[in-house]
């Protein structure tokens, strides 16, 4: 009579704490002939995927469901074969091992390894937190943190989440800040310019940081500083001033860092009077300068005034006007706009200089400003229909 033959006399399982294992052994005969029998198991953690079998050498396959075993606890038992072949038991040995998760510095087998995961790979600790086997293989049975963990997995931003639940099982510090920069104060130009803001932060984590100001002529590069724009600790924000002519006096701001746990306050004093006030003083006098001019020359137009009086003082307003404008923009840094507007008025009274020359009776062509004027006249033509009117009338 043909015997039974089986390849593992016992089983010997070591199986993670949680998990479920599948398995398998070979059963055939000494004659290598077709049989038939029947299989069982002892306990409930062996679960056997077939009852019977047939054939001349059968795969046997079974699973081991560990989610109730916890860590070192072990169980005993047998898979009984009754065939026609000939009856066989095999014992088993069930042993639960720690659990692990794999992560890039190797097994991470309880919260005090994932800390160091989170230290050292804080994207990789995140994806972990937020899989399956987390709280299976590193909470466990522990109600209080499971609780925690299911709260706070809820969270739309895991790295805030992951950041708590480290806190609250006291493996790290809450991330924090602070910046040595505890006011500003500028006198500033006419324009855009900016200031850096250095923040550090005072141990590993996540921190996300909003800025904001209350202050109209204050903006920033960014309006939120995370974890990921921290180098070495230290992270740069630009704070971008755009100040108009039209401030004048002290302005004053608050530049504010916000975290959930923490606000940092920081004043700012924009000194815009001095400089802008002679600005305004300058452009002022400008206007009243050419009040003065066209009130002069209605006046010879109108016969009040003689050729002498009308050439001596539109001469010297017109000296008046040029200097303030060389001055002015020697002096200030001036937009573009600006620019072009007091190189306008610059050309205006270069003509009104030529002008005076011929009522006085000079060659126009004398006049190195005339000559640079005409020179301009083919451009004047395609820019400014006014320019090139007046030199086709001093031309005449």
């Amino acid at each position: 009579m043909p015997q039974l033959v089986l390849y593992e006399n016992s089983l010997d399982i070591r199986i993670e704490e949680g998990t479920v294992k599948t398995g398998s052994f070979i059963v055939s005969n000494s004659a290598k002939v077709r049989m038939k029998g029947v299989i069982y198991s002892t306990g409930k953690l062996v679960t056997l995927h077939m009852d019977k079998f047939v054939g001349t050498e059968c795969e046997i396959t079974y699973s081991v469901n560990a989610k109730g075993m916890e860590y070192g606890e072990s169980h005993t038992g047998y898979i009984y074969i009754i065939s026609d072949c000939g009856e066989y038991s095999i014992p088993f040995s069930i042993t639960a091992i720690q659990a692990k998760c794999d992560s890039s510095i190797g097994p991470i087998r309880d919260l005090f390894h994932f800390a160091n995961l989170a230290k050292t790979n804080w994207n990789e600790a995140v994806a972990l937190f937020s899989s399956n086997t987390f709280p299976s293989v590193l909470i466990k049975n522990d109600k209080k943190n499971l609780v925690a963990y299911m709260q706070l997995l809820d969270s739309p931003v895991k790295d805030v989440a992951l950041e708590e639940f480290l806190v609250l099982i006291h493996k790290k510090k809450r991330a924090s800040f602070y910046t040595t920069q505890n006011s500003i104060d500028i006198t500033p130009e006419i324009g855009s310019f900016r200031e850096k803001i250095t923040v550090t932060k005072d141990t590993w984590g996540y921190l996300e940081i909003s800025l904001r100001t209350d202050a109209p002529f204050v903006s920033f590069s960014k309006d939120r500083i995370t974890s990921e724009d921290f180098v070495n600790g230290t992270a740069q924000v630009d704070v971008i001033f755009n100040i108009s002519d039209k401030m004048t006096g002290d302005h004053y701001a608050g530049i504010y860092l916000e975290s959930p746990f923490k606000t940092i306050e920081i004043p700012v004093v924009c000194r815009c009077k001095a400089a802008f006030e002679d600005r305004r003083i300058r452009m002022l006098n400008l206007k009243k300068y050419e009040v003065k001019l066209v009130e002069i020359y209605i006046s010879f137009r109108c016969g009040k005034i003689n050729n002498v009086t009308f050439i001596t003082e539109a001469q010297k307003l017109c000296e008046s006007i040029l200097l303030l404008i060389d001055r002015y923009t020697a002096d200030y840094i001036v937009e573009q706009k600006q620019l072009n507007y007091l190189e306008e008025e610059r050309t205006k009274y270069e003509l009104f200089k030529c002008y005076i020359g011929i009522v006085g009776g000079r060659f126009k062509d004398d006049t190195q400003t005339y000559a640079m004027l005409v020179a301009k006249k083919a451009v004047f033509e395609k820019t400014n229909p006014t320019f090139y009117g007046t030199v086709l009338y001093l031309e005449a």
